[in-house]
């Protein structure tokens, strides 16, 4: 295998850099040819893709967390037409795709996974709003999470930073009035605290969203939180953990290749794979098969 080793040395909190550290003797004996690149923003990835090619590496493997893996599929929108394959090690705060995959935490047990995978091909959600699109990996969603994803956009990120927002946000927010359309009928109208649209099933650093998400079937997961009670919210946040939220009377589900949100009074708060922003019409869209990422199962 030869790849590009693509390394975001501040990913979880700077502990990407110290892994990266303890597993690179490893690289030589696993990988045939490789080549290192930190990279801290898209624009270097972009020139870092760019050198891939010329040297001829068919294979990305990306060290980082789930905002690298969002920054290199939208670098990858520039090269379309080249045939690269994907891997991730999970470095990053969160780690929720590695999750869906069941990639080991531990870096050099995920390495030796990355080693006997095959490549596959994955789906892809596509997000558009105020004359935006990108693309996400793993899960988009619209409400209170956008707000989640404000608070916890800090240098430094704790195991308890994302929960302690969570919980912090719920007792602030407000269910906002919203629209939905899926697949063009409209399926839901009034307030919500959360859309969800998973290709991947976790979020959150853990919440598993989207329990019964496939990341190769042609659809994207919707979950939609309506609005309850504050308290009955907060009581029912550990389903959300265990991924039993779903048989709520108050959680609705979907599958969809295509879903429209309008927002009906406040503009909607947006996080993308852990990524934020913001508007007032957003679209999610199933890519089917637009990437090939190597698995291990």
């Amino acid at each position: 295998m030869n790849a590009l080793v693509l390394l975001n040395p501040k990913a979880g909190s700077g502990r990407a850099l110290r892994q990266f550290r303890e597993i690179e003797p490893l690289l030589p004996t696993l990988l045939d040819d490789f080549l290192v690149a930190t990279t801290s923003s898209a624009g270097e990835i972009t020139k870092h893709l760019e050198s891939a090619l010329a040297a001829g590496y068919d294979t990305i493997l990306a060290m980082g967390g789930d905002g690298t893996n969002f920054a290199l599929i939208n670098a990858l929108a520039q090269f379309p037409g080249h045939d690269f394959t994907i891997a991730t090690l999970p470095m990053g705060s969160g780690r929720d795709w590695a999750r869906t995959l069941k990639i080991p935490q531990d870096p050099e047990a995920a390495l030796r996974w990355m080693t006997e995978a095959t490549p596959r091909p994955v789906d892809l959600g596509c997000i558009r709003y105020d004359g935006q699109s990108q693309r996400f990996l793993n899960v988009a969603s619209a409400g209170l999470s956008g707000e989640v994803s404000r608070r916890t956009n800090v240098p430094v990120k704790r195991p308890w930073t994302f929960l302690q927002a969570t919980i912090t946000t719920l007792l602030e927010f407000d269910a906002l009035p919203m629209r939905v359309t899926v697949d063009g009928k409209v399926w839901y109208e009034g307030g919500a605290f959360l859309l969800a649209v998973g290709n991947g099933q976790y979020f959150g650093r853990g919440m598993h969203i989207c329990p019964e998400a496939k990341f190769d079937d042609g659809f994207l997961d919707v979950v939609l939180v309506e609005r309850m009670n504050k308290l009955k919210v907060l009581a029912a946040l550990p389903s959300l953990f265990q991924g039993t939220h779903i048989r709520r009377a108050d959680v609705h589900t979907r599958r969809a290749r295509h879903v429209l949100v309008e927002a009906i009074g406040p503009d909607l708060g947006i996080d993308m794979d852990g990524e934020m922003a913001g508007g007032r019409r957003v679209e999610f869209e199933v890519m089917p098969h637009a990437l090939k990422m190597l698995i291990n199962s």
